[in-house]
């Protein structure tokens, strides 16, 4: 069997075209057609992929800020809870020391309170004893005065009573004596009589 042509004549012009070197053409632009749609399909997909590729970039960062600032929003409303919670906590135990202290004010200015009552009424009592005392020496004294006065009466009472017995005695003792002179006169008047007779 004869090989097959592979080249045929151009009716019009009689021209003998070769029909491998055409198919070698055409595949060969074809190939070349296919190889720069390819390489611009590529380019094409790698300017998307950059795209994309930037978009996710971007789109990542974005995110990645919106998360940074959520997580510091979120930090910031715990620090500030927190803040909050230790704020109150403090105003809670500043309170509650006030409380103590004004508890401890009003316990000092009670003491401070009985303690001027009892020294108003120390002083009081001791006014009072001294009262007494003054009331009880003025007794004594009346009472001294009274049985001074009793026993200088009763020794005055005593002294009359004596003088007037002395004055008594003295009286009789000179009754006495003007009776014994007065019998001696007589006696001797007697004596007188009897001698002149």
């Amino acid at each position: 069997m004869g090989m097959m042509s592979t080249s045929i004549t151009c009716p019009n012009c009689q021209q003998h075209i070769q029909l491998d070197k055409v198919f070698s053409d055409e595949v060969t632009k074809k190939h070349q057609d296919l190889e720069a749609t390819y390489k611009a399909k590529e380019e094409i997909l790698k300017k998307q992929a950059e795209q994309q590729e930037a978009e996710v970039k971007k789109r990542v960062e974005s995110e990645k800020r919106e998360m940074w600032e959520r997580a510091q929003k979120v930090a910031t409303a715990q620090t500030e809870e927190k803040f909050s919670l230790q704020l109150k906590d403090l105003e809670a135990r500043d309170k509650e020391r006030d409380q103590k202290l004004r508890e401890v004010q009003e316990k000092e200015l009670d003491f401070l309170k009985q303690k001027r009552r009892l020294e108003e009424k120390e002083k009081n009592l001791e006014l009072e004893k001294e009262k007494q005392l003054e009331l009880e020496r003025k007794k004594i004294l009346e009472t001294e005065k009274d049985e001074a006065s009793d026993s200088y009466k009763k020794q005055l009472s005593q002294q009359d009573q004596q003088l007037r017995q002395y004055e008594r005695h003295i009286e009789e003792l000179k009754r006495k004596k003007e009776q014994g002179s007065m019998q001696l006169q007589g006696d001797a008047q007697e004596n007188d009589l009897k001698a002149a007779l």
